[in-house]
């Protein structure tokens, strides 16, 4: 690759591949046009992501950072996130490290295909359902279901 190349495949990874695995490849003609790359995930904000990339759903934006502040937990290195992908994508292990399509999975896997629906449809980050608030407020799902739901995550996530 030359320095130009390489510039360029940096910020279609991060718009072509990244934003999908996070589940929100719609903003992949924002991101290239804007050519985002890792540096500038490092600094945009929720209103830059609104102003700038057309991110107007807070769901969206919270989502985006969260997948920013995997990157940064895994240092950037694209190949040690796909190692640990890979290691976890036949067995529940690592959730941390789950695309979106792996969470759907998951959630189909112990029998809540209803909700994974709902959750792809509105493209939330799966580390954005974890607060019991989040999930009993803005899924407006019945109280004693999200109860249970949080609860199985809680132990598969804790033990």
């Amino acid at each position: 690759f030359s320095k130009k190349n390489l510039f360029l495949y940096i910020y279609r990874w991060v718009a072509l591949e990244w934003l999908h695995e996070i589940g929100l490849s719609q903003y992949s003609e924002s991101f290239m046009h804007s050519l985002v790359d890792a540096r500038m995930l490092e600094t945009l904000s929720k209103k830059e992501l609104e102003k700038y990339l057309g991110v107007t759903r807070k769901f969206h934006q919270a989502s985006i950072v969260q997948g920013i502040h995997l990157l940064r937990l895994m240092k950037y290195d694209r190949q040690a996130l796909a190692m640990r992908r890979l290691q976890c994508e036949s067995e529940n292990l690592d959730p941390l490290v789950w695309t979106n399509q792996r969470f759907m999975r998951w959630v189909r896997s112990i029998d809540l295909g209803e909700f994974a629906e709902n959750l792809r449809s509105m493209q939330i980050n799966f580390e954005l359902i974890i607060s019991e608030s989040f999930m009993a407020t803005k899924l407006y799902i019945f109280r004693q279901r999200c109860t249970w739901w949080i609860g199985c995550f809680r132990a598969f996530l804790f033990g």
